[in-house]
């Protein structure tokens, strides 16, 4: 795949795990949901992030938690989660759970209320396969790999991130501004930061950086162990550090680009999205193709695909379309 692909995949690369979700009608998706609604509520902790991509490029996070069992070693279950939310999903994080027994899901609507964000923008799945504690990560791009392999570590500050534009398109990419210990400057450039690093991703924030002598402008982030140097601080009241990323998935701040970028621009206000039949994955659906990180064919298809596998009524993907726009 050319330069040009892999920046221009990661233009959508927000939409495509949905897009996969959509295409793959999965039972434990289903069963998923009825567990969130039906399971028997626990508190436990992330224990472990793995991240790593599918066959077919995207990108998939599966999530360990610890159930703690008075005299006893803790129980644990694993779900795999897609939301524009899952920035807030960081290891270390106390959350609330609901359970069968032998799987688990997140309490999403329990977690959303304590944010004050929609509970309908997510999507779960059941794992049985149980994970090791930390963050693993089969998805770092192989630039940014070797530059950790092979470069000179060093000590750095985050002073500040620009969101990357491509052709005029914002992409999930971010020029990295970096001081390191010795005063000098250096910068990660279109770093693809992942999901369990964005909250790290502040300016202000003390990062590992491997940095070329020779070219100070090619540096790379140890996003792994930032994150886990972070996770013994961290709460499920935390608001995202003023200038992260994970503000501006949030929609809570400013999305940083250079200043020549106007990026998509926002719907009208009277644009407001109709009722909508009370099916969470339909929901999760509109949601993304509203925000812009779904595109309309695959929201079509996605629906489509959902009423032919029986996952719901006619009358119900007629008003998911109607709700997302899409004619």
């Amino acid at each position: 795949m050319g330069l040009l692909d892999r920046f221009l995949r990661g233009v959508n690369d927000a939409a495509e795990p949905v897009q996969r979700v959509a295409v793959l009608v999965d039972r434990r998706i289903t069963q998923a949901a009825d567990l969130a609604a039906t399971g028997r509520s626990r508190g436990g902790v992330i224990v472990g992030i793995h991240r790593s991509l599918g066959g077919d490029d995207t990108e998939s996070v599966v999530y360990s938690v610890a159930l703690p069992v008075a005299g006893a070693d803790p129980e644990r279950v694993t779900v795999e989660v897609w939301s524009r939310h899952a920035h807030r999903l960081r290891l270390g994080l106390p959350v609330p759970v609901r359970t069968d027994g032998t799987a688990g899901v997140l309490d999403w609507p329990a977690l959303c209320e304590r944010w004050g964000v929609d509970p309908s923008d997510v999507v779960q799945r059941k794992q049985r396969k149980d994970r090791p504690d930390g963050i693993v990560d089969k998805a770092i791009d192989l630039r940014t790999s070797r530059r950790l392999a092979k470069l000179p570590r060093a000590a750095g500050t985050i002073t500040g991130l620009d969101r990357f534009v491509l052709m005029g398109m914002r992409s999930s990419n971010w020029d990295v501004h970096l001081r390191l210990a010795d005063g000098t400057r250096a910068k990660s450039p279109k770093d693809a930061i992942p999901v369990y690093a964005k909250w790290v991703a502040a300016p202000g924030a003390e990062v590992p950086v491997a940095v070329d002598p020779a070219d100070p402008d090619k540096a790379a982030i140890d996003w792994i162990a930032a994150a886990t140097a972070a996770a013994g601080v961290v709460e499920l009241d935390d608001v995202p550090p003023p200038g992260s990323v994970a503000e501006a998935d949030s929609g809570s701040g400013p999305a940083v680009a250079p200043a020549a970028s106007t990026g998509p621009a926002a719907p009208p206000a009277s644009a407001a999205p109709r009722p909508l039949a009370s099916d969470p994955t339909l929901s999760s659906w509109v949601a993304m193709v509203q925000a812009g990180q779904m595109k309309p064919r695959a929201f079509q298809k996605a629906v489509a695909d959902w009423q032919a596998a029986g996952m719901c009524s006619a009358e119900e993907a007629a008003s998911a379309l109607r709700a997302g726009a899409v004619s």
